[in-house]
């Protein structure tokens, strides 16, 4: 009859219709995994720029590793990066940039101590987490993470490389202003010691910034030079030329080529791009610091709070993993606690490790 062929060809387009559907269904890409971005600024021209390029590259490299194992519980991670040229209007700048994208959870930056702080309230009021490298900020907040020793420590293994150098008391001298000085000259008290004139025999302790202190050295004469970690930048020794030779300075940040087992990753870090240099001292914190960032973001991704930038705040102080450059534990104001700090000494242009104090 009429009505059955009708039917039967009505029940047939459905089935060739259901089958077209499956088909292009399945013909269509998966749907990209979602997106979280990670901040960094640094300083990518300028004096400091050797500082940069080593976090570009150690930052690119852990994203491309994260994403690659599947990412962050089905996340994708993303670089956005700002040149701040270590100046701090333009360090608030790229602060102000960074706010105004509601994907980015964390910063990373920004490698000098002018520069972190006039950017850090600015992260502060918007409750994202700043994990600082090479900067110590007296006005210690709760989103702020420093993934340096505190101050103290610092000021501490500087007056113990100068002790071990002499036999006798030193006659210290301190240069240059910020934390870092107050630290070293409140150690100096504690241990009797008193600030004298720049002369012959002293011991210099310098937080002036490198270019600056090679300029100063060259009308000195002085027993013995200790810097902070900015002189294990190429433009101390580039400057300052003979007068820097022989002088010291002590980091949390070794370079790569100095450590135990690092060699496959620098071959690693290498690859990222065509033409990339060996890997400086800045790269491996900036790297670590991804992967810190990463652990903790899974734990706020499983405890399914939002925003993701306050879960992640609060994730940050339960994350403890181990690199190369050791273990990563948080004291109570969150500094990077009892981290290994490495004394080395300028040769030529070439930086000399001398050992570790811890």
């Amino acid at each position: 009859m009429p009505w059955d062929n009708l039917a039967n060809k009505h029940i047939r387009l459905l089935a060739l219709i259901s089958i077209a559907t499956l088909f292009l269904s399945a013909c269509q890409p998966a749907p990209l995994p979602q997106t979280l971005k990670i901040g960094l600024v640094a300083p990518f021209e300028g004096r400091y720029r050797a500082i940069g390029y080593d976090a570009i590259y150690a930052a690119r490299l852990a994203i491309r590793e994260i994403n690659a194992g599947g990412g962050v519980a089905g996340w994708r991670l993303e670089l956005v990066a700002y040149d701040d040229r270590a100046d701090p209007a333009m360090a608030q700048t790229a602060a102000q940039n960074l706010i105004t994208d509601p994907e980015i959870i964390a910063i990373i930056g920004h490698y000098q101590q002018d520069s972190t702080a006039a950017a850090q309230s600015i992260y502060e009021a918007e409750a994202l987490p700043l994990l600082v490298i090479n900067a110590w900020l007296t006005n210690t907040q709760a989103t702020t993470w420093h993934l340096a020793p505190p101050v103290d420590d610092m000021a501490k293994a500087m007056l113990a490389v100068a002790s071990g150098a002499n036999t006798e008391p030193i006659s210290p001298v301190l240069i240059g202003e910020g934390p870092l000085a107050i630290a070293i000259e409140q150690e100096l008290i504690n241990r009797s010691g008193t600030l004298t004139p720049a002369q012959r025999n002293t011991t210099v302790f310098s937080t002036l910034p490198p270019v600056d202190s090679a300029e100063w050295l060259k009308g000195q004469s002085t027993a013995m030079f200790i810097g902070s970690p900015d002189y294990a930048l190429r433009d101390f020794p580039l400057i300052g030329a003979e007068v820097t030779q022989g002088t010291h300075f002590v980091t949390p940040y070794p370079f790569p080529k100095d450590l135990p087992g690092a060699e496959s990753w620098t071959t690693h870090y290498q690859s990222v791009g065509p033409h990339v240099p060996e890997p400086g001292p800045y790269a491996l914190p900036t790297y670590e610091a991804i992967y810190l960032l990463a652990e903790a973001l899974e734990i706020a991704l499983a405890n399914d709070v939002s925003p993701i930038q306050v879960a992640l705040q609060a994730s940050l102080s339960q994350v403890h993993i181990k690199g190369l450059l050791g273990e990563y534990n948080w004291d109570t104001k969150q500094f990077w606690q009892a981290p290994v700090i490495y004394h080395y000494r300028w040769d030529g242009l070439v930086p000399q490790l001398e050992s570790s104090i811890d």
